[in-house]
């Protein structure tokens, strides 16, 4: 694969409907299934930019050696390490594409995807979001499709079941983005998870929403995916939630502790199951604080009741 400084120069002055960002970091030995997933199915209305923020592993050579025809717009660029924020938005800066599509490097498009996309976006050029479906694969090769599903046409309605109610399934690899929405509200740079969840909320909050009710990428569940991570919801949460509410309209301001309270009460849930008892009660009463009425939902309160009662049982403090 070319340098896309190069690429960009030798090409000369262009445009396209779409461009795939792929931001990566250490991932030498899934980056490859990705790009092939994505250069197989470019065309002259496509662009595919990697940016290598500085992985300390053989990331860089996979990509560097990755074959790639002289007529497909496709390159990489590398970067120090800054997150995958600040990645994206490195790609974003240097591509041409109407609208932009972030795809992570450990997933891979399903056949068809872009010219299913392409095919939507050609219908009509006044798209915000693009939300489409998506297959979760674990590693023992069980899969579950997951299709967006209805969305309801009032954007304060999407807003808030994407932010309170894990109504809408919204990620990386299933969404294009308008590049005037990405401008507009660019990606945390200072958040290494979660990094999406405003821009999510934002994408949902404006007009013209357009569902696509098919599978367009596969997420590859593994142990050590960034999304798994979660020892990383101790650093981001705040951070998270002031980013979210800083490009969406003052009136949503009103839901901020409810979504703080979600946030806690899903991070309570993932110590919960990685069996860290003190991050998961920290998390717990730290939602009981924000929104009682959550956090004191059955489906968390059990959870909750015990995890106290297993600590008592084993004769240790549960203050």
């Amino acid at each position: 694969m070319r340098d896309w400084q190069s690429f960009a120069c030798s090409s000369g002055s262009r445009e396209c409907l779409l461009s795939v960002i792929v931001p990566v970091y250490n991932y030498h030995d899934r980056v490859a299934a990705c790009l092939e997933s994505v250069v197989t199915q470019l065309t002259s209305q496509c662009e595919l930019i990697v940016v290598d923020d500085g992985s300390t592993d053989n990331t860089q050579s996979v990509i560097k050696d990755f074959v790639v025809a002289e007529n497909v717009a496709a390159g990489y660029v590398l970067q120090n390490n800054q997150g995958p924020g600040a990645a994206r938005n490195r790609g974003i800066a240097l591509s041409c594409g109407r609208w932009i599509m972030p795809l992570d490097a450990d997933d891979t498009l399903l056949p068809e995807a872009l010219a299913s996309i392409l095919a939507v976006l050609k219908k009509s050029d006044s798209i915000d979001l693009l939300v489409g479906g998506h297959v979760v694969l674990s590693e023992s090769g069980s899969s579950v499709t997951r299709l967006p599903g209805p969305i309801s046409d009032n954007p304060k309605r999407r807003v808030l079941s994407y932010l309170l109610c894990h109504g809408i399934s919204i990620l990386h690899g299933a969404t294009v983005f308008a590049r005037e929405l990405l401008e507009r509200c660019p990606y945390p740079e200072h958040i290494r998870q979660s990094e999406d969840v405003a821009i999510f909320a934002y994408a949902l909050s404006c007009p013209r929403v357009v569902l696509l009710d098919i599978p367009l990428v596969i997420i590859n569940k593994h142990p050590d995916s960034l999304r798994h991570d979660v020892r990383l919801a101790l650093d981001g949460g705040q951070c998270v939630a002031d980013q979210v509410f800083r490009y969406l309209p003052p009136e949503y301001e009103r839901y901020r502790s409810r979504f703080e309270a979600q946030r806690a009460l899903s991070a309570f849930r993932g110590f919960y199951r990685a069996q860290c008892v003190q991050e998961a009660d920290f998390f717990f009463r730290k939602a009981v604080s924000l929104s009682w009425r959550q956090a004191l939902r059955w489906s968390y309160l059990s959870k909750w009741i015990r995890m106290r009662l297993r600590l008592l049982l084993m004769g240790k403090r549960t203050d």
